[in-house]
């Protein structure tokens, strides 16, 4: 919950106005969205967080660094170098500035 309200009380330090906020808010609870599946960004999303949740339960009575060191050190490099580059390319390198920069 106080995730949530907090979230809630950034959007009018982030709109650039009053209408932008207030578009932003209302679109929030609007009912008439389409379902975020009907595309191909909404399945892959889907689909990660599937995986993500698989991985969990796989990981829940198991320590990842016990995993890890059983996958030997090549497979630890390929999935260390993986990980780095999804980052790097999905990252969005957005160039906008911190939220606090307009205070």
């Amino acid at each position: 919950m106080v995730f949530v309200l907090v979230s809630l009380t950034w959007i009018p330090f982030r709109a650039p106005n009053q209408d932008a906020a207030l578009a932003v808010v209302s679109t929030l609870f609007r009912s008439d969205m389409v379902a975020p599946v009907s595309d191909l960004s909404g399945l892959l999303a889907m689909l990660a967080m599937t995986a993500t949740v698989a991985w969990h339960m796989f990981l829940r009575e198991r320590r990842l660094e016990r995993v890890l060191s059983q996958w030997g050190n090549a497979w630890q490099t390929v999935t260390a170098t993986g990980c780095l580059m999804f980052l790097f390319l999905f990252s969005g390198g957005d160039q906008r500035a911190f939220i606090y920069f307009q205070f």
